[in-house]
């Protein structure tokens, strides 16, 4: 990639590619590019607010910035409660053109431009439960109003709980939806009634509610919904107004078809969940149940085809509507732990045969796919070589786009590579759940080539990472270790795997025996009567000190386990066994020290048996004792025979 700036290539080779592929990838490709990104700065600063600002939203063209927040201003007298204001800002002019009292008495949580109303209509929704709409053509003037007061002209006051989130519908003026905690989603219609009562008046009777989920939440996908889903963000898609997303305090975002909704319902009558066209979250996210993740924000993109899903405290997801792409993955219940379950076929016959370049279905590759193909391999070369100098983030970017946006023409050779290659830089990147996503990658990267050494190493690495349960990340270094076998591949690398795996079993283990451990992995070779490899083939191998290979590999899994029994060890035991330069040394003084320790023992409990009296004991105090003693001699293998 030396040869190309960016890499995503130039702007005038995307240009120039507008005869090849269709306008809308390019202006994704141009709106995309890494030159502009790397470019992006503040620009401004906007001062006005005192307080946390918890939403922004811009006008149809751009040229105008609402703005809600913890802003709380006491009015005049004091007997009137404090409350909150909205701010209306020029972007040209990068100044604050209103400053608007609202009513609202509690944090507000967001605010919106009305569509198709020239701007003149903003509504905003707090957290005193209340979705007020103001005209802002009532304000006098054109400069700058400090505090205007504008009467709202419609306050809807339905919801029980905090409102989060409002959603617009391009092209109509006349509604607008508000996601609220307390489980409901509502439609307020401007011009069905510019008010209602407070929640919970006896003369309450608003029939706005579009989705009742106050029985919505799910713990995982194969549980039913039992609890409260407090509902956090809602958005509409502008290409399909028809679909509607809302996310809350669960882990899915939840996609309704409003066409297939049921009519608009009371409060007084709770509804169970109607059936979502579609759920969105991540794997790793699915079927735990996290107690404190929840969703904070869902949207549409621009063309309707993907949504975003932002998680408290976790990462923001972009996912595809349709799972129409070939690198999308559609979670369901139970996918965590078959992405988990080692099963070694290698020495089997389920063994897959060698991934081939060569496209399965023999057409002559085109020119721009040509084209296409190269700049993959200069994309994933580029990845590679940021997870040599140590920037991973670069290097994920570059096999995200090879994935994403070409995995439909690179042959299966290529695209095992990139996955291989971004599993690494997941691993290496260590943010949080990146070692799910690398679990993901080697998953697929293994249905390519069940035989690929770089999938296992790769898996090994991240379920050390996750400390998976059930000994995970052991099995796929021990099965990484026998593809050493039938594959010529670097054993650094096994070796290094497989060190950090028995680390693991060493930490998660500590009451457990180490010789049981030992014999369950097939260890023992090295450590009960060893064949040793020559270390020199030749006596003219020993003056060059030309090593045999197999003595090479032979001592680097010996010294492995060496240092792995040496970490389990207490430090007066280490004291003991200094000198020891092989595992099967080790274990010979271990064997040595322990017999001795426990012929000691056996002898002190001999001696205590033959002198226990009954003295000041109870009888029963007197049997225990004995008890204790003859157990004791058990264990040391020295039993007390019956006469």
């Amino acid at each position: 990639m030396d040869s190309v700036p960016f890499r995503d290539g130039s702007i005038h080779t995307i240009l120039d590619s507008r005869y090849f592929h269709s306008p809308l990838d390019v202006s994704h490709s141009l709106h995309t590019h890494s030159s502009l990104i790397r470019r992006l700065s503040q620009e401004t600063e906007l001062e006005g607010h005192t307080g946390c600002v918890n939403a922004v939203a811009w006008n149809s063209k751009g040229s105008i910035l609402i703005s809600g927040s913890d802003d709380l201003r006491q009015k005049a007298l004091d007997c009137f409660p404090e409350i909150l204001q909205i701010n209306i800002w020029s972007y040209s002019g990068w100044k604050l053109l209103h400053s608007i009292d609202t009513g609202h008495t509690a944090n507000i949580f967001c605010t919106k431009f009305i569509p198709e109303t020239s701007d003149e209509l903003v509504a905003s929704g707090a957290g005193d439960a209340g979705v007020r709409l103001f005209n802002l053509s009532r304000l006098s003037g054109s400069g700058f109003s400090d505090n205007a007061i504008i009467a709202p002209s419609a306050h809807y006051q339905c919801h029980t709980r905090r409102v989060k989130k409002l959603a617009v519908e391009n092209g109509n003026p006349n509604v607008v939806w508000s996601a609220s905690e307390d489980g409901t989603l509502r439609q307020h219609d401007f011009r069905e009634g510019t008010s209602c009562p407070p929640a919970g008046s006896s003369h309450q009777e608003c029939r706005n509610i579009l989705l009742d989920l106050r029985s919505g939440s799910k713990r995982s996908l194969a549980d039913p919904p039992k609890q409260v889903l407090a509902l956090k963000s809602c958005d509409i898609s502008s290409t399909r107004p028809h679909l509607l997303l809302v996310g809350g305090s669960d882990a899915f975002a939840r996609l309704y078809d409003r066409r297939m909704l049921p009519p608009l319902s009371s409060c007084w009558k709770r509804m169970s969940p109607p059936p979502c066209v579609n759920y969105f979250c991540p794997m790793h996210l699915s079927d735990h149940g996290h107690p404190s993740l929840h969703l904070t924000h869902v949207t549409f993109s621009p063309d309707g085809h993907e949504v975003l899903l932002s998680y408290s405290g976790e990462h923001v997801y972009l996912m595809n509507v349709n799972h129409a792409g070939v690198n999308e993955m559609q979670y369901t219940s139970g996918d965590d732990s078959k992405l988990m379950t080692y099963s070694p076929t290698i020495n089997g016959t389920e063994m897959q045969p060698c991934v081939s370049n060569v496209f399965p279905n023999g057409f002559p590759i085109k020119k721009n796919i040509a084209a296409k193909l190269d700049k993959c391999r200069k994309l994933i070369k580029y990845a590679k070589k940021s997870l040599d100098n140590g920037t991973p983030y670069y290097g994920i970017d570059a096999c995200n786009e090879v994935l994403n946006g070409y995995s439909h023409i690179i042959g299966p050779a290529l695209k095992h590579e990139c996955l291989c290659t971004r599993a690494a830089l997941l691993v290496k990147r260590k943010w949080k759940n990146d070692a799910h996503m690398a679990i993901r990658d080697c998953y697929a990267a293994r249905e390519i080539d069940n035989s690929s050494y770089k999938a296992l190493y790769y898996m090994s690495e991240a379920l050390s990472q996750i400390q998976s349960p059930g000994g995970f990340s052991l099995k796929y270094a021990t099965g990484l270790e026998s593809c050493i076998s039938i594959t010529l591949i670097p054993t650094s690398e096994v070796s290094h795997s497989i060190s950090k795996a028995l680390s693991k079993l060493g930490k998660q283990s500590k009451g457990v025996l180490v010789e049981p451990a030992i014999k369950a992995h097939k260890l023992q070779c090295f450590v009960a009567s060893p064949q040793i490899p020559m270390r020199f083939l030749t006596e003219a191998d020993c003056e060059p000190g030309n090593e045999n290979p197999t003595y090479t590999d032979w001592e680097q899994q010996d010294q492995i386990l060496l240092s792995w029994l040496q970490s389990t060890l207490l430090v007066s035991i280490l004291s003991r066994i200094i000198g020891c330069v092989h595992s099967y040394k080790l274990w010979e003084q271990l064997h040595e020290y322990f017999q001795k320790q426990t012929c000691v023992k056996a002898r002190i409990l001999r001696a205590e048996l033959k002198t226990t009296m009954l003295e000041q004991k109870t009888m029963r105090e007197f049997l225990l004792r004995i008890k204790c003693i003859v157990d004791a001699l058990g264990s040391c293998g020295d039993p007390v025979l019956l006469c």
